[in-house]
């Protein structure tokens, strides 16, 4: 469920919002909802209605907002009309491998805005968040000194939608119901996606164990279509995954997870955004939950095994799922990344693992996933999918040379996909690398993670 704060960190720090839930005692709704209560931006009152959005005077390098001619947008103030133009041609790109022509599942969610409020401001203040880093980023390029001027409006603008949308939450979880429970998990998917946009620190948590309740539910969605009814199951599913191989067990995650059929759902999201193979996340789910285990021979055998799993799967016929030639070198090359990154992870899970096995696998692992990520140029579509790839890279390596390498990685990363949670996993790296010896608290990088609670989350 959905508890703790709500806060804007990284690009968006200064101003914040927050949310806090509670739950009835009465009914098996109120068992199951979670009461946002949200509190006055930290900043001036912000009086902004839906009419009165700010727009910036930046070129965007959108299409005309006029093109939105569809009835469904009548009505809009040409920012909001902005903003869901740039949704369209700009973020629905970062949400999915590859942006096929007319097949984006998450542009589907456009039409259902009219009558959805939620789902409008939700989208309204990603489409901003993700505005304001980019062109906050374009800004810079061609003019210091324009870094913060004109962007300052749309950060505005996402905060205030995002504190729309956290004050439409409790009404609409009260009364959730067979037609809006898909339409919930939409929004809170994308409100992770909010706090990923902005930071990906801690204020994620609440939103993803919310989607998580949601998604194990069992009423079935029914005003998605079946594809993006799919991805929103599979990226809440990827998320919640990915969510525990650095952070300290989540026993609400890791319940709802069990209950889905993760391989049978991720199976059917062949173009999902983390172009990673489902066997493979599937395999980090099960490493991750070996780290709470306190029988050291049963973990180390478990890990040997998954470590074999790993190495064993079909990247080639993972490849070719999308039918798509164009596709197929750069997808193959994601995938291993991340099964090389698996495998890495999962000998931080046992370190002495790496011992009982061919002397430097974990130098020829290194090795094999630098030369990997060597070959997915910055204009690739699967860059941005490698990010988790190049974390497990940096914090595992010893080689300063390397470190540096993926620092720049990441910043260039950040330039094309500028979602905040790049900025705190390059933070997080620099943390771990300033520890000695003496500080570290575990025997992995991993287990050190778990236990600073560094608490972020990188997709």
């Amino acid at each position: 469920m959905w508890t703790g704060a709500v806060a804007v960190r990284g690009r968006l720090a200064g101003q914040t919002s927050s949310a806090a839930a509670c739950h009835g005692q009465h009914s098996a709704v109120a068992k199951r909802r979670t009461i946002y209560q949200t509190k006055a931006l930290e900043t001036k009152t912000i009086h902004v209605t839906d009419q009165s959005v700010s727009s910036s005077k930046l070129d965007l390098q959108t299409s005309d907002v006029r093109s939105l001619v569809d009835p469904l947008f009548q009505g809009m103030s040409e920012s909001q009309r902005r903003y869901f133009d740039y949704y369209s041609h700009r973020v629905c790109q970062d949400l999915i491998s590859h942006d096929f022509s007319n097949a984006n599942p998450f542009r589907n969610l456009l039409p259902l805005t009219s009558s959805h409020p939620i789902l409008r401001q939700v989208i309204i203040a990603a489409s901003a968040a993700h505005m304001f880093n980019q062109t906050t980023t374009l800004a810079a390029a061609s003019d210091p000194s324009q870094r913060f001027q004109a962007p300052n409006n749309i950060r505005i603008d996402a905060l205030v939608a995002k504190h729309k949308a956290l004050q439409i939450m409790p009404s609409a979880i009260q009364n959730i119901n067979t037609h809006s429970i898909d339409i919930i998990l939409a929004a809170a998917l994308f409100l992770v996606n909010v706090e990923l946009l902005e930071s990906g620190k801690r204020s994620w948590k609440p939103h993803l164990e919310g989607a998580a309740r949601i998604l194990s539910m069992t009423q079935p969605l029914t005003l998605l279509d079946e594809s993006l009814k799919d991805y929103i199951m599979s990226d809440c599913i990827v998320y919640s995954i990915l969510s525990l191989t650095f952070n300290p067990s989540a026993p609400n995650l890791q319940n709802h997870l069990e209950s889905y059929q993760i391989l049978s759902i991720l199976d059917k999201t062949a173009n999902s955004y983390l172009c990673c193979p489902p066997e493979l996340l599937n395999i980090l789910l099960m490493a991750s939950q070996l780290l709470d285990s306190s029988e050291d021979g049963v973990t180390a055998s478990s890990c040997a095994a998954l470590l074999e799993q790993a190495r064993s799967v079909d990247l080639d016929s993972w490849a070719y799922k999308l039918h798509d030639q164009n596709t197929i070198r750069s997808r193959f090359l994601a995938g291993l990344a991340h099964q090389i990154a698996a495998c890495l992870y999962v000998l931080q899970v046992v370190p002495a693992l790496d011992n009982s096995m061919d002397r430097g696998t974990t130098h020829t692992l290194l090795e094999g996933l630098y030369n990997t990520l060597s070959q997915i140029p910055d204009n690739d579509p699967n860059f941005k999918a490698t990010a988790w790839p190049s974390f497990v890279l940096g914090a595992t390596t010893e080689s300063q040379e390397t470190q540096s390498w993926v620092i720049d990685r990441l910043k260039r990363m950040a330039v094309v996909f500028p979602w905040g949670f790049i900025y705190s996993a390059v933070d997080t790296l620099q943390v771990l690398w300033r520890l000695s010896e003496k500080q570290r608290v575990a025997a992995s990088w991993v287990q050190t993670l778990r236990q600073l609670d560094v608490n972020f989350l990188i997709v």
